[in-house]
């Protein structure tokens, strides 16, 4: 037998955060766009607005993915391209990867960017063959170049030869870019 007084102490605290909202998908929407390196199917890094694609980085094949938002009220379905530039593209993809220059099952194709600038317009739609419910389109502006740089980042073209020249864009009687080989 217990004799004697015993008393017993709780303490409770609710700690109350404020969540975000849940994503409304009423329509179907593009996560991000991301630049493909076509052998080994792997990002190589977003394709944002105002972006600059340095080939002589990439020596290797490209395409560009289209991600759509993961969505339970709305998804896409399709993706409508159009790659206006050097390179002209219009095209629909109706199955993931949503991909610029198609894919084999996954498997992204090759795509051979010239230099230049470069205005892609994508839109997503719920059903197959970009019918449907169409989402917001997404245009990005972007540019191709091919310039090798030095370890230091600094345009690596021979002297007298200016980058603009180097690039392809300078006057007319100026070197294209394949014709230059930098040392």
């Amino acid at each position: 037998t217990f004799q004697g007084t015993a008393s017993c102490e709780a303490s409770y605290s609710i700690q109350v955060r404020e969540c975000a909202p849940e994503p409304v998908c009423d329509i179907p929407r593009i996560q991000e766009v991301l630049l493909m390196n076509a052998d080994t199917d792997l990002a190589i890094k977003p394709l944002t607005d105002g972006a600059t694609i340095n080939l002589a980085e990439y020596p290797f094949p490209l395409n560009v993915n289209a991600v759509p938002e993961d969505c339970e009220i709305t998804t896409v379905n399709s993706v409508r391209f159009e790659l206006q530039g050097p390179l002209e593209l219009s095209r629909t993809e109706s199955a993931a990867p949503f991909a610029l220059g198609g894919d084999n099952r996954g498997d992204y194709l090759p795509m051979e960017f010239k230099t230049g600038s470069y205005q892609l317009t994508l839109t997503p739609f719920a059903e197959k063959g970009a019918k449907g419910i169409s989402g917001q389109e997404e245009i990005i502006k972007f540019s191709v170049v091919n310039v090798l740089t030095g370890p230091s980042g600094i345009d690596s073209a021979p002297h007298g030869i200016n980058s603009q020249t180097a690039r392809g864009s300078g006057t007319s009687g100026g070197f294209a870019s394949e014709d230059i080989i930098l040392i």
